[in-house]
C-alpha cells in the first residue's frame, strides 16, 4: 500500500481509516483505531485472528478490558464478525457491506505504537 501525500520513508507503520468508520459516530476514536487496526490484520487472509493481548499492546492500551469492551461494540454495531473456534482461536471478520468499496479517508502514522500524525487524503 503506497501513502500520497507521504513521503516514503515516513510510512513505515501506519493505519488507513475507512470512511465507514470515520462517520460513524457511535464510536469513539479509541474504537475507531481498534477497528483500523483489525482491518488492517485481515487485508491477508480475510480475517484477523490477533489476541486481545497483541491487540493491547499493538494499540499501547493498558488493559485488555478496554478492546473486549472494542470488540463487543463493534460487534453490536454489526462492523465486525467474531467466530469463536476453539478456546484459544477465534477469527475476526470485517462486515463485508461495510468494507466494500471503502473510500479512505485518513492516514494515521505511528511511533512506538503511538499515533503522530494524521493526514486526511
Amino acid at each position: 500500500m503506497s501513502c500520497p501525500q507521504l513521503k516514503k520513508e515516513n510510512c513505515k507503520t501506519f493505519l488507513v481509516i475507512p470512511e465507514f468508520l470515520v462517520s460513524n459516530f457511535k464510536l469513539t476514536d479509541a474504537e475507531r483505531l481498534t477497528a483500523a487496526l483489525i482491518i488492517s490484520l485481515t487485508k491477508k487472509t480475510g480475517y484477523c485472528f490477533a489476541s486481545n493481548e497483541y491487540l493491547k499492546q499493538n494499540r499501547n492500551i493498558g488493559s485488555i478490558r478496554t478492546i473486549q469492551r472494542h470488540l463487543r461494540k463493534l460487534e453490536d454495531l454489526k462492523l465486525l464478525k467474531i467466530v469463536v473456534l476453539n478456546r484459544n482461536t477465534r477469527r475476526i471478520y470485517v462486515n463485508d457491506t461495510t468494507s466494500d468499496n471503502v473510500s479512505y479517508v485518513a492516514f494515521i502514522r505511528f511511533q512506538n505504537s503511538k499515533p503522530i500524525e494524521l493526514q486526511q487524503i
